[in-house]
């Protein structure tokens, strides 16, 4: 009998032997939450934390976000979101608006450094913006520059062409980096185009459509890239028409190769 149990445990062990061990993943999420305004004109940010809980994020990049404005009665959007999910919070002021703040935030599940918000190039008139980024160490140890931004929404196109140079300028001798927004710009249009120069994109060339979010057609939501050892394993527009006016865009990431 108790070598029937020698026999049984080998058999279990060449089995388990057999199985590789799931790749580490990247779960990162951008989201213009349009300070949490839904389709029902209500600010509730408790609906937005709802939406990005149910994608189980480790890095969000949201748009269009309030610090304490009084449209939005002066919350601190970004540090009730944090409550809201769990996450540690960071915000990068793009302008001064309506009594208080207005610009990026990034949402963490990641152990991070300091927060560096960089502002970007605007003509005369033009809304100012910005890019926040945040250092970031994955459980591997490696660490990964989480950068999110949002860029000119005007017909021209010029800003958005000075600010992806700006952005390709600060950013592109970074090893590791995930640069995601919304760039009010499509694949082939100059300033995606400019960035596509040093930074690759989730889904390649392929339309990922985030706006409207009721009936999206429009790719303008982007998750851009260089991570050494990692590649592209899923795309999901996640499906919240009622939230916000913009879809989020969920991208995992998953290590092909072992780290060194």
């Amino acid at each position: 009998m108790r070598s029937g149990w020698f026999v049984l445990g080998g058999w279990f062990l060449a089995i388990a032997s057999c199985v590789a061990p799931k790749p580490p993943e990247l779960r990162v999420l951008t989201y213009n939450i349009h300070h949490g305004r839904g389709a029902d004109g209500q600010v509730d940010l408790q609906r937005i934390a709802e939406v990005i809980l149910s994608t189980r994020p480790d890095l969000v990049a949201l748009q269009e976000v309030d610090r304490r404005t009084r449209r939005s009665n002066n919350a601190d959007q970004a540090q009730m979101l944090a409550l809201l999910t769990g996450m540690e919070a960071h915000f990068g002021r793009a302008i001064d608006f309506d009594g208080g703040e207005y610009g990026e935030a990034v949402l963490s599940g990641l152990k991070g450094g300091a927060p560096r918000t960089h502002p970007l190039p605007a003509s005369p008139g033009h809304e100012e913006r910005a890019a926040l980024a945040v250092p970031v160490w994955l459980p591997s140890g490696e660490e990964v520059l989480f950068v999110g931004t949002h860029l000119d929404h005007t017909k021209d196109p010029a800003d958005r062409l000075a600010q992806a140079i700006a952005l390709r300028a600060s950013f592109s001798d970074q090893i590791a980096i995930v640069l995601v927004g919304d760039l009010n710009a499509e694949v082939g249009s100059p300033p995606i185009e400019r960035l596509l120069k040093v930074f690759e994109r989730a889904g390649g060339r392929k339309p990922l459509p985030t706006f409207p979010s009721d009936k999206p057609r429009k790719s303008i939501d982007h998750v851009l890239f260089r991570l050494p050892g990692w590649s592209v394993k899923s795309i999901r527009i996640v499906d919240a028409p009622h939230a916000s006016d913009h879809a989020p865009l969920l991208v995992v990431f998953e290590r092909r190769a072992p780290v060194r």
